[in-house]
C-alpha cells in the first residue's frame, strides 16, 4: 500500500498545498529547539515529550518545524549517528500521532556552536569549521563566522571531501531515514543562508541558488515524495524583501519558498508599530507572495517571533490577520525556551501558560484546517469571534472541511452557517474534543463538517453557539 504525502496543487493556477486527501491545507505552527545541538555557553534548548505533542494539539496547531544539527547528524566526518536519527524519527512519530505535519530543518545560526561566544550558535561540527585564524568575536557576523562560510561556498575540501558535500552527505542521511515517513511535510534545506564575506545579490546568483539546484537533483536520487523548502539569505532578515532575482532555478515541482519574517524586529523600527493599519508587516507579506510567484512555488513562513510585550502580541496577531489574508501558513519561533533567556517562547517549559504574554491565546484562534475546491478568502473577527471562509466548491472537489475552535474564543463548540446562492446548505458535522489535562484552559474542538450539499461558491461563518 502506497503511503500518502502531502503534495501541491496547480490545476486551478493558484498554487498550494494539498493534503493527502486533495484538500487544501492551511497550516500553523511552532518551532521547537529540542533537537538542536547548541554552544555549551549557550543552552536554551528543551527537550520534546509526547506531552508536548498533546497540547500543540490542543492549541490547533498542525506543523511543527523541527531543526536538526549538522553537529549531531555528523560528529565525526562520514560517520553519522544512528542514535540521533533515531531520536529524530521518534519526535516525527509523536507529532504524527497528533495529525501535526513536521518539516525538517537543517538549522543553523552563526555557522556552528563554537563560534560567536555566547550567542545562539549552532549548525556545523567542530571538524568542519575553517576560519583561518580570523578573530571569534562576541557578537554575530564576526570575521570568524564569514569566513567559516566563505569556505563552505566555496567547497573547500577537509577530511577528503568538499565542505558542501559533508553537509549534503548529512543531510541524506536523514533523508534516508525518512523517506517513507508521511508525517514530514518538507525538508528545509538550509536555515537562513549565510553569504560569507560574498556581495549579496552575487552570493544568491553564484553560490546559493546553484547550490539549491545540485542538493535537490542530489536529495531527489534518494526520496522522490516530500517537499523540499528553500530560503533566502538571512539578508532578507532585515531588508523585508530579498536581494536575489526570484525565477525557477529548478525544475522539480515540489518545492515550497520558506522565508522568514521579523519585520520590525530584526529590521526598522525595531519595534511593531500598531495594530491594524502595519504597512511594514503588509509590505513583508507581499514581497514574499511575488517572491513564491517568480518562483512558480507555494510559500509559508518557517520563522516569525517577537518579544514578550502587549505590543508584541499585537504584531503576533496582525501576522494572524495577513496569513489568513494571504492564504499562507507559519512557524512561531519558539514552542519553549529554558528560563533565562530572551523569552520568546509560547508556553513555559512545563507547559503552563504565560501571564506576561497572550501568544498562546492568539496562535490558537479558530480557523480552517483543511478545505476542498477553491478557497478565495478566510477572515476571523476577533471582537465578534466569528470566523467567514468563502470560496467555491466542485463536484469533484473533496467533501469534508475540517475547523478548530479554541477554547479560548468558545465557551462550547461553535455553530456553523452555510450559504449557497443565497440559500442555506444543510451539513453534518463531527467534533473531536481536544484537551492538554495538564493545562485545563488549554483545549478546544477539531470539527469536521460533511459539504456534500454544497456546490459552487459558498460561505462558511464559524461562530459562538
Amino acid at each position: 500500500m502506497d503511503q500518502k504525502y502531502v503534495s501541491i496543487g496547480r490545476s486551478d493556477g493558484d498554487p498550494h498545498l494539498l493534503d493527502p486527501d486533495g484538500r487544501r491545507l492551511f497550516l500553523r505552527g511552532v518551532n521547537a529547539n529540542g533537537l538542536i545541538q547548541y554552544a555549551s555557553d549557550y543552552q536554551e534548548e528543551v527537550p520534546l515529550a509526547e506531552d508536548d505533542f498533546v497540547e500543540m494539539e490542543a492549541l490547533g496547531l498542525n506543523l511543527l518545524r523541527l531543526p536538526v544539527s549538522w553537529s549531531r547528524i555528523m560528529p565525526e566526518p562520514d560517520n553519522p549517528s544512528h542514535a540521533y536519527l533515531e531520536h529524530i524519527q521518534a519526535v516525527i512519530a509523536m507529532a504524527r500521532n497528533h495529525r501535526i505535519y513536521v518539516i525538517v530543518d537543517f538549522h543553523q545560526d552563526n555557522y556552528a556552536r563554537n563560534l560567536a561566544p555566547a550567542h545562539e550558535s549552532d549548525g556545523a561540527p567542530l571538524w568542519a569549521v575553517v576560519t583561518d585564524w580570523h578573530w571569534n568575536w562576541k557578537m554575530s557576523g564576526n570575521p570568524a563566522v564569514e569566513t567559516a562560510w566563505s569556505h563552505f561556498w566555496h567547497n573547500d575540501p577537509v577530511h577528503g571531501k568538499g565542505l558542501e558535500d559533508h553537509y549534503l552527505d548529512a543531510v541524506l542521511f536523514v533523508v534516508k531515514g525518512l523517506v517513507g515517513e508521511p508525517g514530514v511535510l518538507a525538508y528545509d534545506l538550509m536555515n537562513e543562508p549565510d553569504p560569507g564575506w560574498a556581495i549579496p545579490g552575487y552570493f544568491e546568483a553564484r553560490y546559493l541558488f546553484p547550490w539549491y539546484t545540485r542538493a535537490i537533483a542530489r536529495l531527489r536520487t534518494v526520496d522522490c515524495h516530500h517537499l523540499i523548502l528553500f530560503e533566502p539569505s538571512v539578508i532578507r532578515d532585515a531588508t523585508n524583501v530579498a536581494i536575489q532575482c526570484s525565477r525557477p532555478f529548478s525544475n522539480d515541482p515540489n518545492l515550497i519558498y520558506g522565508p522568514h519574517c521579523y519585520t520590525e524586529v530584526a529590521s526598522l523600527p525595531f519595534r511593531p508599530v500598531g495594530r491594524r493599519t502595519n504597512p511594514c508587516l503588509y509590505a513583508c507579506y507581499l514581497t514574499a507572495a511575488m517572491e513564491a510567484k517568480g518562483f512558480g512555488t507555494p510559500w509559508l513562513f518557517g520563522e516569525f517571533g517577537i518579544d514578550a510585550t502587549p505590543a508584541g502580541d499585537g504584531w503576533i496577531q496582525d501576522q494572524m490577520r495577513f496569513q489568513h489574508q494571504f492564504g499562507v501558513g507559519g512557524a512561531f519561533w519558539v514552542w519553549k525556551q529554558r528560563p533565562g533567556f530572551y523569552g520568546w517562547g509560547v508556553v513555559h517549559p512545563d507547559g503552563s501558560l504565560r501571564t506576561k504574554t497572550k501568544r498562546a491565546q492568539i496562535l490558537a484562534e479558530p480557523r480552517v484546517l483543511a478545505m476542498g475546491g477553491r478557497v478565495e478568502g478566510v477572515r476571523y473577527d476577533v471582537d465578534r469571534k466569528t470566523l467567514t471562509v468563502r470560496g467555491r466548491l466542485g463536484r469533484g472537489a473533496p467533501a469534508e472541511a475540517v475547523f478548530y475552535a479554541s477554547g479560548f474564543a468558545y465557551e462550547s463548540p461553535p455553530v456553523f452557517e452555510v450559504m449557497m446562492s443565497a440559500r442555506r446548505a444543510p451539513v453534518v458535522s463531527t467534533i473531536e474534543h481536544l484537551a492538554y489535562p495538564s493545562v485545563p484552559d488549554v483545549h478546544g474542538w477539531r470539527i469536521f463538517l460533511d459539504l456534500s450539499q454544497v456546490h459552487g461558491c459558498y460561505q462558511i461563518v464559524m461562530r459562538p453557539g
